[in-house]
C-alpha cells in the first residue's frame, strides 16, 4: 500500500511540473497567436522550445509511471 501511494504522490509531482511547463509554452506563445511564426522573435521560439520539451520529457515520465 505505501509502494502505491509513494508512486501516487510521484505522479502527482510530475504532472504539476508537466503543467507548469506546458503553461509556460502557452504563456510564450499566446501573444502571437494567428502571426506567422516568422514574426515570433528567435528568443521567444527557443524559450518555447525548451518548454515543451521539458514538459514532454515530464509526460513521458508520467506514462512510464503509470503503465502507460
Amino acid at each position: 500500500h505505501q509502494q502505491d501511494l509513494d508512486t501516487l504522490r510521484l505522479a502527482k509531482r510530475i504532472s504539476y511540473l508537466s503543467h507548469k511547463h506546458w503553461q509556460e509554452y502557452l504563456d510564450l506563445l499566446m501573444p502571437y497567436d494567428g502571426k506567422p511564426w516568422s514574426e515570433i522573435p528567435i528568443d521567444i521560439l527557443q524559450k518555447a522550445e525548451r518548454a515543451m520539451k521539458k514538459a514532454q520529457s515530464y509526460d513521458k515520465q508520467w506514462n512510464k509511471l503509470m503503465g502507460i
